[in-house]
């Protein structure tokens, strides 16, 4: 062993994040494992994958599951059932949808999953459009509207209102069965505006007689939640070809009088074109002009004015369902920016305090700006590992990349440029930010940085000193309190932070020493 080697420590392991569920979903096109970690209000996607079994593929000709996708299907299982244990889920929650439902050997697959040691729960359609609609609930708040969830085989529709799911339908209406039943290509190819207008005709008076036998009446809605794989794939591709700014996609916002813009661009791809995308499969691609249909005819019965993305459903709407009351009223956004804050930060629960020592200088207005702050404030110091000449950059990036859970593009830009001014990002907004925050919301968030980072520089992170000190507004001028016996608290540093927040704020600043 050489001198080095002699002289290095290995350091303790960190402890990893613990698996609480795994969930296999078993639906027409594909059959998916996603296991959670982390807090139970904002569960983190520890491990994700998916296979395109194609369950539902042949169930309009024979109304029959497929050997070759019985078998994929039963291969996956197999796979996951064993990663699952990996993580200490010995029974992870197994559920089929549409697909094992309404095949008339659907009970095989059931029984070839038994013999796995896997116990699937084949879920009825009503109970489907719920727990979708749950997984709307639990991500966004106050959502208010109407859910939709495209599978391969099915359609489901929820009214969502008070935070609660109503109405719930459920058609036999997945991209699957829409080919069969407008007896189209199983492809993408180029269509004519003629060939789009009878395809609508075609879906259009499909879905009429379906939702008329259900007894399902809702008009004038003011957003339509999309959930499921065709839709969320057709509104990246449409990010992807406008240029968006910001393409994440949930909570993305599409207006209704862009709906046929989406099915021009659509209507106007081949297979070549679509094969340029390389996360889209082939197997999706030809499935996505059903999907653009079907939001035309849904704008057209309903009248939404926003079509919205949500990446959670049916799995994070049965974890939300399991969920006390009291867990239900958690804030999704705090509680996963503090679990991340606490993870790569240096001080547990620095945020509230934080949040708590700026609070006397802004008085927002609404609900959502204070909670932007306070999740700005969980994150700002995750990146105190970085390069000090990169920690702004690195601050943004997790900021508005971050797999966060109840923010919509406004607000991820107003966490960014808070967490940027902490970090000593340059005088402005951050890099490429403010395509849609508002200059009044940005300059705001601004200054909750120049504070924070007031704060993190006056305590040196300390919750002691933090709370020892205080910072307020007085007849228009900004006040530092801090106690007698801390004076030599105070240096060029402080004074040089306080200076630029006072200088932001346009008014003067003062440090008072109180006995």
């Amino acid at each position: 062993m050489d001198k080095l080697s002699e002289q290095y420590i290995t350091p303790e392991p960190r402890g990893s994040v613990k698996a609480q569920k795994a969930i296999i979903d078993v639906g027409s096109n594909s059959v998916r494992l996603v296991i959670y970690g982390g807090p139970a209000r904002a569960p983190n996607i520890l491990f994700n994958e998916k296979i395109l079994a194609g369950l539902g593929a042949s169930l309009d000709i024979n109304g029959k599951i497929g050997k070759d996708a019985m078998d994929r299907c039963l291969r996956a299982l197999a796979r996951f059932k064993l990663l699952a244990l990996q993580y200490g889920i010995a029974n992870p929650i197994v559920i089929a949808t549409a697909a094992v439902r309404d095949a008339k050997n659907g009970h095989k697959i059931v029984e070839k999953a038994a013999s796995l040691g896997i116990e699937m729960q084949v879920i009825g359609g009503e109970d489907e459009a719920y727990f979708a609609a749950m997984g709307i609930l639990s991500s966004i708040n106050n959502a208010c509207g109407m859910m939709g969830d495209l599978g391969g085989g099915s359609l489901e529709l929820a009214i969502l209102s008070d935070n609660k799911v109503h109405e719930c339908v459920s058609m036999p209406l997945g991209v699957l069965r829409l080919q069969a039943i407008r007896e189209g290509e199983d492809r993408a190819i180029i269509r004519s505006d003629k060939q789009i207008s009878q395809d609508m005709a075609i879906l259009e008076g499909e879905f009429s007689r379906l939702l008329g036998a259900a007894n399902f009446a809702c008009k004038n809605i003011e957003n339509f939640y999309m959930v499921g794989g065709s839709w969320r794939a057709l509104m990246r591709l449409y990010m992807l070809e406008t240029n968006y700014p910001l393409p994440i996609m949930d909570q993305f916002c599409l207006p209704a009088d862009k709906l046929d813009n989406i099915i021009s661009m659509i209507a106007g791809m081949d297979d070549e074109k679509l094969g340029q995308y390389e996360w889209l499969a082939s197997m999706r691609a030809g499935k996505l002009y059903d999907a653009a249909l079907m939001l035309k005819i849904i704008a057209k019965n309903f009248g939404p004015k926003k079509f919205i993305v949500s990446t959670k459903g049916i799995r994070e709407g049965i974890l939300y369902n399991d969920l006390s009351s009291e867990q239900r009223y958690l804030d999704p956004l705090l509680e996963s920016t503090a679990d991340v804050g606490n993870e790569l930060g240096r001080f547990p629960a620095h945020g509230q305090i934080l949040d708590d020592w700026v609070s006397h200088l802004f008085i927002e207005d609404g609900t959502d700006m204070p909670r932007l702050r306070l999740a700005a404030a969980n994150l700002c110091d995750v990146a105190w590992r970085a390069n000090p000449d990169f920690r702004s950059v690195r601050g943004v990036d997790i900021a508005l990349h971050g797999n966060w859970t109840g923010v919509d593009v406004v607000g991820r830009e107003v966490m960014a440029q808070a967490v940027y001014s902490c970090f000593g990002g340059d005088d402005g907004y951050f890099p490429l930010g403010g395509h849609f925050a508002s200059d009044a919301q940005m300059n705001r968030a601004t200054g909750w940085g120049l504070a924070f980072r007031l704060a993190q520089r006056l305590s040196g992170g300390a919750e002691a000193l933090i709370r020892s000190t205080s910072i307020t507004l007085q007849d228009g001028k900004l006040f530092l309190f801090i106690p007698q016996d801390m004076e030599n608290l105070i240096g060029e540093s402080i004074e040089k932070r306080l200076g630029q927040l006072a200088n932001f704020m346009q008014i003067e600043a003062d440090i008072i020493f109180k006995g």
